[in-house]
């Protein structure tokens, strides 16, 4: 039986613009690959190719799941219904590891990781602490530090 994996983006032109290429890698690896992302509000991208995403994902045999991600922060809310949508989808299809992409999707998907003790890759996209960044940046900063005992990659 293959490995699953979970690819998490809170929108799914993330998907769309940066992973295609990471599935078939993961494919080609023998793991049976899921993508939990928003479909939508997805982002920087057109309903057609949204459209195209998603028939492309079932062309290659992957696994869609509709999360209800919020692009920033959002409501405590809100963060709560998508963490709990992952928690579902990580025990309902025995995903074996978790890979974030995006902060949202990192932060819930580490945590959801976490909690359902499975293994979590995060690949930021973008490098928001650096000297002379913005101030708004490193409030976040705390956040990614504690989470990075729940990121195993």
């Amino acid at each position: 039986m293959p490995k699953k994996i979970l690819l998490t983006s809170a929108k799914a032109n993330m998907i769309w613009q940066f992973n295609k290429r990471n599935i078939k890698i993961l494919q080609s690896l023998r793991f049976q690959v899921h993508v939990a992302t928003n479909f939508e509000q997805f982002g920087s991208m057109s309903a057609d190719e949204n459209e195209k995403l998603k028939k492309w994902m079932h062309e290659n045999g992957v696994i869609a799941h509709q999360v209800d991600y919020l692009r920033k922060l959002g409501s405590m809310s809100a963060n709560l219904k998508s963490y709990r949508q992952l928690r579902e989808i990580i025990k309902t299809n025995h995903i074996d590891v978790i890979h974030a992409h995006s902060h949202m999707a990192g932060v819930l998907g580490r945590l959801a990781a976490h909690k359902e003790g499975i293994p979590a890759i995060y690949t930021p996209h973008g490098f928001y602490f650096f000297r002379g960044g913005p101030k708004k940046n490193w409030l976040i900063y705390p956040i990614e530090k504690f989470l990075s005992r729940y990121t195993d990659t």
